[in-house]
């Protein structure tokens, strides 16, 4: 797998001239573990930090190919149990536990598990093609800080001392392999002392001891593998051979392996359908059993193979008659840990409900119903009667009230002039204008005369003062009270 170059990683070495020491260095060659393997019969390695030399780990089993080890912290001691978690499909899967989450390392990847949430990657690692020889490391920090995890370190040393212990258990595994084949290649060369000359009646008897031995007969897991071996990885017809556990248990390694995300189990022939269904059953049990089948999608489909035209009879009659129930010829079952919608059976739309129409009237009703609707009429034509004559009185009252003049009898409803003094010559002129109007409208003035007496005491000087007083007292005083 592909590394970011971008975060921390950890290159793995051996140190020159000593092979039982590994090294983790980082890109400047700085030295960050140190992983030492201690001889001896049961198989032990230590992990120091370089710097302070001061043991951080230990990892011990009773032999590199143990499926069950025990990774133990130092100062303060914390005991982890790293457990093998494959199948039989010899899926490479370790798991252990540390605080309160589950982490499982899967060949090249270690995710942190997290059910029913898909799991989460935490480190990876880069690895030769088709060997476990861990060459770098890289721990994924930013996912790591999601969770709660307080001790960070300690996660990290229990992940290296893991990592560690898988290329030793790979290399065992591979040595006892190649131990198996030269025995078994040693114990075919070992000379034979050459037997004596059989009678000619024994020479077949001769020719059956030289023959090998039989091989052991498979087991039904194996069978149904071989059965199986034509028709893909996640296809399975089950067959007349083969017993129904056995398909059960081949189904279930499948799933609970990272082969397949989905199984598709299908009937060879109709007799067969009936033994599908029990192996579906028998294998959702090795699942729920297993604590495995909390993400289980199950899809099944029935005579797929059957010809164009011909349905299947909506309603299934029981009965001796002509119509006798008969069971699918093909079937077919989707096993899957992610939900398939274009598997989803798509429901019908359900006919629309028809009303029924009204029953028809009697003659009686016909006859009340002609009456109702005269009497309606009736009604609607009087109403609008009332209508018509209520607007054409409101017009009346409209055109009236636009004939009344303003104010009270005619006169102007204005407020009266305020009451002012008129100067001496304003009232002659008054007074003038009025005597021009009684007279007829003449423009012609007459003077005013005084009287003789007045004239001819006035033309004496020494009665010039009693004209004045006469004149004064003469003048109309109450011309400036009366206001006229």
């Amino acid at each position: 797998m592909s590394l970011d170059q971008n975060l921390f990683t950890l290159n793995i070495r051996e140190r020159p001239g000593d092979p039982r020491i590994l090294e983790l260095v980082d890109g400047h060659d700085t030295v960050h573990y140190r992983k030492e393997r201690i001889d001896g019969s049961l198989y032990t390695f230590n992990v120091f930090d370089p710097l302070s030399e001061s043991l951080l780990a230990t990892v011990s089993a009773p032999a590199p190919s143990s499926k069950q080890k025990t990774i133990e912290l130092h100062n303060p001691s914390v005991p982890v149990e790293l457990k093998f978690s494959g199948s039989f499909f010899g899926s490479f899967r370790w798991s252990f536990s540390w605080e309160d989450h589950e982490f499982e390392w899967k060949r090249e990847e270690c995710h942190l598990i997290r059910k029913p949430d898909p799991p989460v990657l935490v480190a990876i690692t880069k690895e030769p093609a088709g060997k476990i020889k861990t060459q770098s490391v890289q721990f994924m920090d930013y996912n790591l800080h999601r969770f709660d995890v307080n001790d960070r370190k300690g996660l990290e040393i229990v992940m290296l001392s893991a990592l560690l212990s898988f290329q030793d258990y790979n290399e065992s595994q591979r040595s006892n392999t190649r131990r198996e084949e030269s025995g078994s290649s040693s114990s075919q060369n070992v000379p034979r002392s050459a037997p004596a000359p059989p009678p000619p009646p024994a020479a077949p008897a001769a020719a059956a001891a030289r023959e090998p031995p039989p091989r052991p007969p498979k087991t039904g897991v194996e069978m149904i593998a071989a059965l199986q071996a034509n028709n893909g990885v996640d296809n399975i017809v089950v067959f007349d051979e083969g017993a129904v556990h056995d398909y059960a248990r081949y189904c279930s390694n499948m799933l609970q392996s990272d082969v397949a995300l989905f199984i598709v189990i299908r009937s060879s022939s109709p007799e067969t359908v009936p033994k599908v269904l029990q192996v579906v059953h028998q294998t959702k049990s090795i699942l729920h059993a297993s604590g495995e089948d909390d993400e289980l999608y199950q899809y099944v489909q029935y005579d797929k193979d059957t010809p164009s035209g011909k349905k299947a009879p909506r309603i299934i009659k029981l009965d001796d008659g002509a119509d006798k129930y008969q069971p699918p010829s093909s079937l077919t079952v989707h096993l899957s840990k992610i939900p398939m919608p274009e598997l989803q059976p798509r429901m019908k739309a359900p006919d629309p409900i028809k009303v029924p129409p009204p029953p028809p009237l009697r003659e009686e009703e016909k006859g009340k119903n002609k009456a109702r609707e005269k009497e309606d009429k009736k009604k609607q034509k009087e109403r609008e009667k009332r209508e018509r004559e209520e607007a054409e009185a409101a017009r009346r009252r409209a055109k009236i009230k636009e004939q009344v003049p303003e104010g009270r009898h005619g006169r102007s409803t204005s407020p009266p002039a305020r009451n002012r003094l008129a100067k001496p010559q304003q009232i002659r002129e008054n007074r003038s204008s009025e005597n021009l109007a009684s007279t007829g409208g003449s423009s012609r003035s007459t003077p005013f005369l005084l009287p003789s007496w007045i004239t001819s005491s006035a033309n004496s000087p020494s009665n010039s003062n009693s004209y004045n007083k006469l004149f004064t007292s003469v003048r109309p005083s109450s011309t400036y009270g009366t206001g006229m």
